[in-house]
């Protein structure tokens, strides 16, 4: 189900309406389409700031009056692609919350071109103090990146792991696949785990949009779960086939991967889920 997100009391939304745009402040112009935002940020090697918001949500409407109409924000925003979306909009926005577990409103994404995580403020704050927490967030990305670079050029496999999963949490495709691919190239004595590691090396690399290499790496999984005698993985690896094609856009392989997935595993939650995506997909890639 959906994420609950607070309420707020009638007086603040009131508040916000009569609240007035500082004199000299020109808004930011934001994008209302994620995937023209996230192409721009590719193209720009900018990061993209994410405000999530609902129609309801009072304190939205006081951090747009009163934080984005500044030209402190206005000026530090220049130097980002600026996303809205709709949390309740049974669309886009509905999967950014869902996908980065937004629970609550006002909240700010900060991601990557390619949607990985960098960090997030959740709740109102001033200008100065907001500022200074997506600043904190991406200086802790710093951190963790340099950490990362450490974990990859030494040999604890287990810390290859664990950071692995840490990235690819975070939608970090790139280097969750390095760390996957280091793990995938070493023995491993259980065929089970190693059949996983190659799934998550597939799904990395698609998180990365290296489609082509993500499908090759796929068939390396399911190659490794028959040979483990892994069912769910195989449930898993069907659905990742989907996922594939679907963020590819390749309406044709999503619709057979689709049908695949309908017919060997029936009862899945994850049909569910394709389907919606299904639905999804061919709205933004006009599928017949």
């Amino acid at each position: 189900g959906r994420a609950p997100i607070m309420r707020l009391p009638t007086a603040l939304t009131l508040l916000a309406a009569l609240v007035t745009i500082p004199a000299g402040a020109t808004p930011p112009t934001w994008h209302d389409d994620a995937e023209r935002a996230f192409a721009a940020a590719r193209e720009s090697g900018r990061l993209v700031l994410v405000d999530l918001y609902a129609d309801w949500c009072g304190w939205c409407k006081v951090m747009d009056e009163q934080v984005f109409a500044t030209p402190e924000f206005a000026a530090f925003a220049r130097d980002y692609e600026l996303l809205r979306v709709d949390v309740e909009d049974g669309g886009e926005g509905s999967e950014i919350q869902r996908r980065y577990g937004a629970a609550s409103l006002p909240t700010l994404l900060l991601l990557d071109g390619k949607r990985a995580l960098i960090g997030q403020v959740q709740g109102f704050h001033p200008t100065a103090k907001l500022l200074g927490r997506i600043r904190g967030e991406l200086n802790k990305h710093a951190l963790a990146t340099s950490a990362y670079e450490r974990t990859l050029a030494g040999s604890d496999a287990a810390l290859w792991e664990r950071k692995a999963f840490e990235w690819h949490r975070r939608g970090d495709g790139a280097r969750a696949a390095a760390l996957f691919a280091k793990l995938v190239e070493r023995p491993e004595a259980d065929p089970l785990k190693a059949a996983w590691q190659r799934y998550y090396l597939a799904d990395s690399l698609r998180l990365d949009l290296r489609f082509a290499e993500a499908s090759s790496a796929l068939a390396g999984a399911r190659a490794a779960a028959r040979a483990a005698g892994a069912e769910p993985l195989g449930e898993r690896i069907d659905w990742l086939g989907f996922a594939i094609a679907r963020d590819a856009r390749d309406c044709a392989r999503a619709q057979g991967a689709l049908d695949q997935l309908e017919k060997e595993h029936p009862s899945s939650p994850l049909v569910t889920e394709a389907r919606r995506d299904w639905t999804s997909l061919k709205s933004v890639a006009q599928c017949s």
